[in-house]
């Protein structure tokens, strides 16, 4: 049967009642545009591919359980976005998290000079920690 004449909804019926192709036919009509949107948004291929699959296995579960009721382009678009914000916001919170040793270059680089206190305790963990290590047996070291 050819379901190109069908409405996404009529589409949506079908593959609940078990029609893969209907599945298929509604990948075909919005799998472009959608990843499209995902790889202008993310600027990563290799990410907006991931989370464009993981879309459409959201989107097959949840429509088979007749969660999607309509419109599953909007459902589709919704879904891929929060899922690429997610993403974006956990990049951006890793960004922000530092080793001692990369927030001592970053004020190395930008001319900066540690408070002597902070030099001093520095250089005191420094000594413990090398002391601590001379302490431990050959092959732990």
């Amino acid at each position: 049967m050819d379901m190109r004449g069908l409405s996404d909804e009529e589409l949506l019926d079908k593959y609940r009642d078990g029609d893969a192709a209907a599945f298929n036919e509604l990948l075909a009509r919005h799998q472009g545009r959608l990843f499209g949107f995902l790889v202008g948004l993310l600027n990563d291929r290799a990410l907006a591919e991931d989370i464009f699959q993981e879309t459409w296995l959201r989107f097959g579960r949840e429509a088979a359980r007749g969660k999607i009721k309509d419109h599953p382009d909007r459902w589709l678009f919704a879904v891929a976005n929060r899922f690429a914000l997610d993403v974006l916001r956990r990049r951006a919170r890793w960004k922000m998290v530092s080793t001692e040793e990369e927030k001592a270059a970053a004020f190395e680089a930008a001319g900066a000079v540690s408070a002597p206190d902070e030099h001093v305790a520095g250089a005191e963990m420094s000594a413990r920690l090398e002391k601590a290590i001379a302490e431990l047996p050959l092959e732990q070291r």
